[in-house]
């Protein structure tokens, strides 16, 4: 075989290489883009990173782009943006995969301090609720939340953390880009019994678009029921009347329009006003946050009704998943309404960079969000809005269905 021949076959592998990791998106035009703009609309880019670093890391990221997949690119642009704010306090400047075409195992999980437990799944996999996740392919589970945790979007604290790698190690595109697992079709599970039987298990993926969460199979805290004097008819927003704890429970898990808040809270209003109703719990755990002025109007109302004791009756649960609008909204109504705020540390902080802006690079389409405001709710910093009396989720508490925090509060009525 000659020289030449021999060149040209090299030569010919080396193409084959490179188209197999070519890509379809013109990154460099992308990150030029990302960089523009984040210096231009963000708060304070440079708060955590220096410019300087900032600036080697793009480009390292330019040069390195050819020898990645797409994903892989947009995974290490995850990395870069979650260092922004040093994977603590600035959780809204971040790239969440929300316009991305993904592949998810059809289980959600939850972080027990620690032990990863599935909670919820669709009918196939609902026997493995329960079950504490040990690896997946092989690759122990504290592997891959330290793995997954240094990219994972909107990250404040380390609640909020816990709460959202939670979430994002359930992609697999994500843990294909990681070297974790060498498909995004399906993974083997190991997972234990809490009588310790081991078993691996290959769960199979599907679009994340294709998923209705809501058709799962769940574990739950048991909640008050929906009052029928709730008329407005809004399933993220509602409230039940608690005759034997003198009390109206408030289920506040997404922001509505000014337009329903303003009914919900009129409706709420006249409803009390009816009543001798001394105590007031506003759950706004699990809230992601909205449009915090909205938060606002529903304690407007409420601070109208003379007949709650404003002394010692108004309480707020919070958790993990109480994050930007509903944190900044929880410390408000500790301020205005003379609430205890009972529970978990909030994911979202109350002093730091929050209030959302966003674009999409050109030419891959990806959305990247970032910080437009500075908010200072508290003269101190903390690690989230920090509960008057702390109650972390527990998995015994958890399997059981008992809603601890809220069970707190009764106790606390019970005994005024």
């Amino acid at each position: 075989m000659t020289g030449k021949i021999v060149l040209s076959m090299v030569t010919a592998i080396l193409s084959i290489v490179a188209n197999a990791n070519a890509y379809a998106y013109d990154w460099s035009k992308d990150l030029d883009v990302y960089r523009e703009t984040l210096e231009e609309h963000h708060i304070d880019l440079y708060h955590h990173l220096s410019k300087e670093t900032f600036g080697q890391r793009l480009q390292s990221l330019k040069m390195n782009a050819a020898t990645l997949t797409d994903f892989q690119v947009i995974v290490e642009l995850m990395r870069l943006t979650h260092d922004i704010g040093g994977g603590m306090g600035d959780g809204h400047t971040a790239v969440p995969l929300w316009n991305s075409e993904l592949h998810r195992f059809p289980i959600e999980v939850v972080n027990f301090n620690g032990d990863i437990r599935i909670v919820s799944a669709e009918e196939k996999y609902a026997g493995l609720i329960g079950r504490k996740i040990l690896s997946i392919n092989d690759t122990p589970i504290e592997r891959i939340i330290a793995d997954v945790s240094a990219i994972t979007p909107f990250t404040e604290n380390k609640f909020s953390g816990l709460a959202r790698t939670s979430s994002y190690m359930m992609i697999s595109d994500i843990l294909k880009a990681l070297g974790i697992t060498e498909s995004i079709d399906h993974a083997n599970f190991t997972l234990q019994k809490d009588g310790n039987t081991i078993s691996t298990i290959e769960i199979k993926t599907d679009l994340e678009k294709n998923i209705d969460q809501s058709a799962y199979h769940k574990m739950s805290l048991k909640l008050p029921p929906k009052s029928d004097q709730d008329t407005i008819g809004l399933d993220s927003l509602w409230f039940s009347f608690l005759p034997d704890k003198n009390a109206v429970y408030i289920k506040f898990v997404k922001y509505p329009s000014f337009e329903q808040m303003n009914s919900f809270a009129q409706n709420l209003f006249d409803k009390i006003s009816k009543t001798k109703t001394r105590n007031l719990i506003i759950d706004m755990r699990d809230n992601y946050g909205g449009d915090l002025f909205i938060g606002m109007v529903l304690a407007s109302y409420l601070n109208t009704i003379d007949m709650i004791d404003w002394n010692k009756g108004v309480f707020v649960l919070i958790n993990r998943k109480t994050f930007s609008a509903a944190a900044v909204n929880t410390a408000q109504y500790r301020q205005l309404l003379n609430a205890t705020i009972v529970g978990e540390p909030t994911g979202g902080n109350p002093n730091g960079p929050q209030d959302m802006g966003s674009f999409t690079l050109p030419s891959s389409g990806l959305l990247v969000t970032y910080s437009k405001r500075i908010f200072r709710l508290q003269d101190k910093n903390s690690a989230g809005i920090t509960p008057d009396i702390e109650v972390m989720t527990t998995w015994p508490d958890y399997k059981a269905g008992l809603d601890k925090a809220l069970e707190t509060v009764y106790k606390i009525i019970a005994d005024h």
